[in-house]
């Protein structure tokens, strides 16, 4: 247990060997996974009412408050994990706020479309208990690394001061606009504070392949938690109704597409590539917001896509098919936009790829306009991430700008 006290947190080494994901890095993602699989969940039943600007508010909400949690945590274990005995303490309390953020996650959505006042206060709860743990880390480390020392303590002060306002949002309880603008000046507040403060003072000594992994998990942990929430889906369709090709269809849509998407994402070299252009590190990281909250969305679509069948949805069958076509195209389309912003040169023909795969979705969505059954709709649209592989399988991959 010697090995668990406590060491000087004055951070890792940025070039450090064979550097992956701690066990307790896993257990917390996993945590996270539970959030993740929740919000897919109350996203899917908005859907399928047809409260399509409540679902997409209530999932803005909720997936910036998932993922930039996970991220701040993320890229500080990245560069100060000493795994010990403080360290786990501050990741159980983190898991706890998770945990309690994830209790309230109802409740949003719930009130969101309701359209009065933001019941947010058990979210708001649980999104402090994580952001004090953060706090203590930021500040045990300033105590140990002084080149960092100034950005450590500032990026505490600030998100400090904006737990306290969001204390005070909570019980203030203002009207739903009010309360969305002021949200959304707390989000800057965070998101804004500690990248300026970085910038300035230094950057955490963060490991490139560790942070290329750690990125990587979450996105496999969200496709499989959308998985899982559609084969459940089709499971209860056949309880109700018995084997039959639709529901065969489906679970098999929602393989492929996972696998699919699977595939893109590790098209290339992250953790290589970082390691080469640190400085856009922050960009990349950030970006990927748009990617999780891609997948997830994609797993309430493909909920809906097994309520419509079930018979238990509002939506067309066009529309079904839409609110899972939409978010695969901004999976596929950020997939791209991060790469070539980030990293890579690219030629012409990945431009065809990207707008190959985006005919395929409009093909299904025009599909389930007409007569074709979803099932096979959903089949063709599952084609549209198999088609940028083969692009790029057939070109050998892309080469990173010198």
């Amino acid at each position: 247990m010697s090995h668990h006290r406590h060491p000087k947190m004055s951070g890792r080494d940025i070039n450090e060997a064979n550097r992956i994901s701690s066990p307790l890095e896993v257990f917390f993602d996993l945590i996270f996974a539970i959030s993740l699989a929740v919000v897919s969940q109350q996203m899917s039943l908005l859907l399928a009412r047809g409260e399509f600007s409540a679902a997409l508010l209530s999932f803005a909400i909720a997936m910036g408050g998932v993922c930039w949690a996970w991220m701040s945590y993320s890229w500080f274990a990245s560069a100060y994990d000493t795994d010990d005995v403080l360290f786990r303490i501050a990741t159980f309390l983190h898991i706890v706020g998770v945990i309690v953020f994830t209790l309230g996650l109802p409740r949003l959505f719930q009130s969101v479309e309701a359209g009065l006042r933001l019941d947010n206060s058990v979210m708001v709860l649980g999104y402090v208990i994580m952001r004090l743990a953060m706090i203590f880390l930021w500040l045990r480390a300033a105590r140990f690394d002084p080149l960092r020392r100034r950005a450590l303590l500032a990026n505490a002060a600030i998100v400090f001061v904006a737990q306290v306002l969001w204390v005070v949002l909570v019980f203030w309880a203002p009207p739903l606009r009010e309360a969305l603008l002021v949200m959304s000046l707390l989000g800057c507040l965070e998101f804004a504070g500690p990248s300026a403060f970085y910038r300035k003072w230094g950057a955490y000594p963060w490991h490139p392949y560790h942070i290329a992994e750690r990125y990587s998990s979450l996105a496999m942990i969200a496709l499989g938690e959308g998985v899982y929430g559609a084969v459940a889906m089709t499971n209860a369709i056949v309880e109700l109704h018995g084997w039959s090709l639709e529901p065969i269809l489906i679970a098999t849509a929602c393989v492929g597409l996972a696998f699919g998407c699977w595939w893109i994402y590790f098209l290339n070299p992250f953790g290589a590539l970082l390691k080469k252009r640190r400085e856009r590190a922050y960009s990349w990281g950030t970006f990927h917001i748009l990617i999780f909250a891609s997948i997830v969305a994609m797993g309430a679509g493909l909920q809906v896509a097994g309520k419509y069948v079930e018979g238990i949805s509002k939506l067309s069958s066009g529309q079904t098919l839409a609110v899972t076509a939409i978010p695969v195209a901004f999976y596929i389309s950020s997939i791209f936009i991060i790469n070539y912003l980030s990293f890579l040169k690219w030629g012409r023909f990945y431009f065809i790829f990207w707008g190959a795969a985006l005919a395929v979705l409009t093909l299904s969505y025009a599909l389930a306009q007409t007569s074709v059954s979803l099932p096979v709709c959903l089949g063709v649209l599952t084609l549209a991430p198999l088609i940028v592989v083969i692009g790029y399988e057939q070109t050998k991959g892309y080469k990173p700008r010198v």
